[in-house]
């Protein structure tokens, strides 16, 4: 079987945009990343060896060690990803490699160094190296233009990297180990597509740059080195060389056709000797103006000659006084059209201009007597033309190819855009490729985890389960904001057969109470979540132990996937209709909307729904208001009108009514209420009893291993031991637990030389994440790294595809 080709870049960025789609906020998906591992690497003969931490091997007893050392976790979110592409810095001297639509710049073992990022900030695009020079001074523009520095280099100005995205740059640096050598490890740095400008976006100059790029532009000619110094006109340039050079028109009145009458000493006598050559007005009103001479005469007797054009100039274009090149005549052909080119609206094709100089290598730009031989320095790009995939020289007139017989395409290289023009998708002209996480944990995130001890080990987990799931339920009439306390005990109501009423034993601990409507249009509007479930929760009625009110229960959904109880919302702006004035009731919390369309705007209704989250005036206006919906299924569409709906998505209000507001503008999808930290370790409140003496802070040592028996053992590795103020109680912080605590478990430990027993009071904490639960896709093995309050650990991960 052959070898396959290498995986085109167009495919491994499809692969990492599609990796970073799971993490977005509209995805149903969950990734995490994890910290854990506080007990020291050992080596194959158990000796201490946390400066040599082992490679984490892909088997499944690494995954299951990963879980039991695991001791907190952090959801990923839109923020804490990017693509990211290998990070080059501007450096004086270095020789870049200009971009070409005919080469392959991102080889997998020798990619090309054609872009640039300069001041930690501003990404350029090499356009041309004049000729493999080393590169002396750096770019600075930042509007949408190529720009020509004095080293000769040509770069195009693509983005500045945004405040919100430098977490993402990472140089490049060495690093050396007595068992490694010496290993480069690249620097990256973030890119992105900037779909949409949002208030008081950063991104604006990348945004001008993407909306100015043109598709399939030549945007530069390339002059192939070994034919430079090979190539001169053969009379056809005339460059002014006396202020009293100029042309001047036949006719009166200002008005102009297809013939003047042009005035030179350097002017040839002999018929047609500039036929089909350009003519370039280079002063005056009509400058950069372009036509192709027709036929020519010369009056020996004052120097002038009459030369006729197409196109004609147009009338009361006035030529009178202007200076004017005769130019070689390059014909571009292919399957794009000219650009935009005010002065010659008539061109067809891109178009070339010539430059000269004076010797073999160049010299000065023009030339100063007719006689002399002008070299071609460069070919310049006048048009540049739109919606090219091939070109060709079709034609060439007024040049000579000085010992050598090279084919014009040879010679003369147009460079083609890449798809959608030069910086209009940095992602794609930059081969991203690559995906870089970036998350931290700070101190004890609000006293949410320890800080005693170190982590050696890191990874990502997609999807794990909740330690115990959380029941939402919609209730069929609402209550006031306090009816349920977070905390407190909500449990089942029920109707027996007989008709008496009662409470069954399902309840669990509120963590979370919406109230609804109480009055007509209230169906379903309440909201109450719990957890801690025992019993099952069933279509009855649910009763606030703080009030003793029962509420029916329409609707109930079970969430069992850590971060599914973070509600996903998008924010519509919403206008009257109408014009008719608002108030803040057109829709209420707990409510639901639809999508009608519009009639009047020619818009088909999306059907799409979502529940009411929060509604309110914008400030300052009556007629606009910020509607913010979630569980948003389909997609509403800017201009329809939507409406409020029951529980049933029965419509509220006539489809007619003033209620109908149409959507203005529509963000994307983010979540609210997240947990910022899942823990997954067990908190013990233990007693040292009568038998014997206090606790002290060295009862237990951390990063050993402690057990627990009754019936049963369960055991665990202390992470943190707090002996409680009198020393007859304390804490101990577990990960890696196996088995179950219980209140009035014992444990025996030696200590002074006497034998303790510490019996389990409480167990004060448990996990959040349920144990080997989800897919562990990414584990690193690392140095300890040592935790402390006002610490921000960083955790950077790269993955390429």
């Amino acid at each position: 079987m052959p070898f396959c080709d290498p995986i085109r870049q167009n495919l491994k960025r499809h692969n990492a945009l599609d990796f970073i789609g799971e993490y977005l906020s509209s995805s149903d998906q969950n990734w995490f990343l994890g910290i854990g591992k506080v007990s020291e690497w050992t080596s194959l003969t158990g000796a201490a060896n946390d400066n040599y931490p082992p490679s984490a091997t892909d088997s499944d007893t690494t995954e299951t060690e990963f879980w039991r050392d695991l001791i907190a976790t952090k959801r990923i979110a839109d923020s804490d990803i990017s693509l990211v592409v290998p990070r080059y810095d501007w450096t004086g001297g270095e020789i870049y490699t200009p971009y070409r639509n005919t080469i392959d710049l991102y080889d997998d073992t020798n990619p090309a160094k054609f872009y640039v990022l300069v001041d930690d900030e501003r990404v350029y695009k090499c356009i041309d190296n004049a000729y493999g020079s080393p590169s002396t001074v750096p770019p600075t523009h930042t509007d949408a233009q190529i720009r020509q520095l004095a080293d000769g280099y040509r770069w195009k100005f693509l983005y500045q990297i945004p405040e919100s995205k430098r977490k993402f740059l990472t140089r490049t640096y060495l690093t050396e180990g007595t068992n490694i050598g010496i290993i480069s490890r690249q620097g990256y740095m973030p890119v992105e597509y900037v779909d949409f400008l949002r208030l008081n976006d950063d991104r604006t100059l990348q945004f001008s740059v993407q909306q100015a790029a043109v598709d399939g532009e030549i945007s530069f000619t390339e002059f192939k080195e070994e034919y430079y110094g090979f190539v001169t006109s053969d009379g056809t340039c005339l460059l002014p060389d006396t202020a009293n050079e100029g042309i001047s028109i036949t006719g009166s009145g200002g008005t102009t056709g297809d013939t003047f009458i042009g005035y030179s000493p350097s002017l040839v006598g002999a018929a047609d000797n500039y036929v089909n050559r350009i003519l370039s007005i280079d002063t005056g009103s009509l400058i950069g103006t372009r036509r192709t001479i027709t036929a020519y005469s010369y009056n020996a007797s004052n120097s002038q000659g009459t030369f006729t054009v197409t196109p004609a100039f147009s009338e009361n274009q006035s030529l009178s006084g202007a200076q004017f090149s005769v130019l070689p005549m390059i014909v571009l052909e292919g399957d794009g059209f000219a650009g935009t080119s005010p002065p010659n609206s008539s061109l067809v094709y891109a178009d070339i201009n010539v430059k000269f100089g004076n010797t073999l290598t160049g010299g000065t730009e023009g030339c100063d007597l007719y006689t002399a031989r002008k070299f071609v320095s460069s070919f310049e790009m006048v048009d540049t033309g739109r919606d090219y995939t091939f070109v060709n020289v079709t034609d060439v007139r007024g040049l000579t190819f000085l010992n050598t017989t090279g084919n014009i395409n040879d010679i003369l290289l147009p460079v083609i855009s890449p798809p959608g023009g030069h910086g209009s998708n940095p992602v794609r002209e930059l081969g991203a490729a690559a995906v870089m996480i970036v998350k931290d944990f700070f101190g004890g995130e609000n006293n949410t985890i320890s800080v005693a001890n170190e982590f050696r080990q890191f990874g990502i987990i997609k999807n794990p389960d909740l330690y115990k799931p959380i029941i939402r339920m919609f209730t069929e009439r609402g209550g006031v904001t306090g009816s349920f306390t977070v905390g407190t005990t909500a449990s089942q109501g029920f109707t027996g057969m007989d008709g008496t009423t009662g409470y069954s034993l399902a309840q669990g601990t509120v963590v979370d109470w919406r109230s609804g409507l109480t009055a007509s249009g209230g169906y379903g509007t309440g909201e109450v979540r719990v957890t801690g479930i025992t019993g099952s929760f069933t279509y009855l009625g649910i009763l606030d132990s703080d009030t003793g009110a029962t509420f029916g229960i329409v609707g109930k959904e079970t969430i069992t996937k850590a971060g599914g109880e973070a509600r996903r919302i998008t924010n519509l702006e919403v206008v009257s209709a109408d014009s008719a004035i608002l108030t803040s009731n057109e829709f209420v919390q707990g409510q639901y909307v639809q999508g009608i369309g519009n009639t009047a705007g020619a818009v088909p209704p999306s059907r799409a729904t979502g529940r009411v989250y929060s509604y309110s005036l914008q400030s300052g206006s009556n007629t606009r208001a910020n509607l913010t919906v979630e569980d948003v299924n389909g997609t509403f569409t800017e201009g329809e009108k939507v409406i409020a709906c029951d529980y049933n998505l029965t419509p509220l209000y006539s489809l007619t009514s003033a209620n109908a507001l149409k959507i203005g503008a529509i963000s994307a999808a983010s979540l609210v209420g997240v947990s910022p930290v899942y823990k997954t370790t067990t908190k013990l409140t233990v007693n040292g009893g009568t038998a014997g003496g206090l606790f002290t802070t060295s009862t237990f040592t951390e990063d050993e291993t402690v057990s627990f028996v009754s019936a049963d053992s369960s055991y665990g590795t202390i992470v943190e031991w707090t002996a409680t103020t009198g020393a007859t109680n304390g804490t101990l912080l577990l990960s890696g637990v196996n088995g179950t605590f219980v209140a009035g478990m014992t444990s025996s430990y030696t200590y002074s030389d006497s034998t303790y027993v510490a019996t389990i009071t409480e167990v004060t904490q448990e996990p959040d994440l349920k144990y080997r639960s989800g897919e562990v896709s990414y584990i690193q093995n690392i140095r300890p790294v040592q935790r402390d309050d006002d610490q921000r650990e960083e955790i950077k991960i790269v993955i390429n595809f």
